[in-house]
């Protein structure tokens, strides 16, 4: 079916009027035949050599059927994570140039599926399931002593059957769903709340939302509890 792509940069004036954005576009496409992340590097990117073959990767997904679209999805992965940023330069410019997957990254396609995602799966498996007042399933992780970038709220909801998933990370509490245009619109909760005296400033997207202090010397366990019981006492 054909629809409409606005295309803009989030980061900054997210909830402001799309007119306004001084870098956007938008695209009549064929939503069978494309996707977003497509679009962005066919009409935005394509002339980086740096970041052409990143993004097109980026645009397919890691079930594909194609093993080599999959081993690579696992090697841009593998670059998510801190201990392997200093290889993400070399690696993005030899696939930039189509060179063949050397020993080393396809070493870390495979540290990627067989370890990283296997800790991601034991993770959201322990996760807690709570209940809001409403009734609500909601799922809860804290990662505060993990280490690394991970993706578990999606597992969380898969594993646990629930709707939203609030995860601990060290200065925030990110509360959403398995992704970002899909789930409840959380936007009811942006703003400034007090909970058990302690303040909490709410703001992000629709879905997910971010939970951070408004004092900075805030104990983070209070903060964790004051967070939770918003989430608990509001969905």
């Amino acid at each position: 079916m054909g629809t409409s792509i606005h295309v803009y940069d989030h980061h900054n004036g997210w909830d402001e009027t799309p007119g306004v954005k001084t870098w956007c576009a938008t695209y009549c496409v064929d939503t069978r035949k494309t996707t977003a992340a497509a679009i962005v590097w066919r009409e935005r990117l394509r002339g980086d050599d740096t970041s052409t073959e990143w993004l097109r990767l980026l645009s397919e997904k890691s079930s594909s059927e194609d093993p080599a679209i999959v081993e690579r999805f696992g090697l841009l992965a593998a670059l998510m994570q801190p201990q392997h940023y200093a290889q993400t330069e070399a690696v993005l410019k030899a696939l930039a140039m189509g060179f063949a997957m050397v020993p080393e990254h396809q070493e870390l396609s495979r540290w990627y599926y067989s370890e990283h995602v296997g800790r991601e799966r034991k993770l959201a498996a322990g996760a807690q399931v709570l209940f809001a007042k409403s009734g609500r399933r909601v799922g809860w992780i804290d990662l505060r002593k993990e280490h690394g970038f991970l993706l578990v709220s999606r597992l969380v909801v898969e594993v646990h059957n629930v709707q939203v998933v609030g995860t601990v990370i060290r200065n925030a509490v990110l509360l959403g769903g398995d992704s970002i245009d899909r789930g409840m619109d959380l936007s009811f909760l942006h703003g400034e709340h007090t909970i058990d005296g302690v303040r909490l400033s709410v703001a992000g997207h629709k879905s997910p939302v971010r939970i951070s202090a408004v004092e900075a010397d805030i104990d983070g366990d209070s903060f964790v509890g004051a967070a939770r019981r918003l989430i608990l006492d509001r969905l």
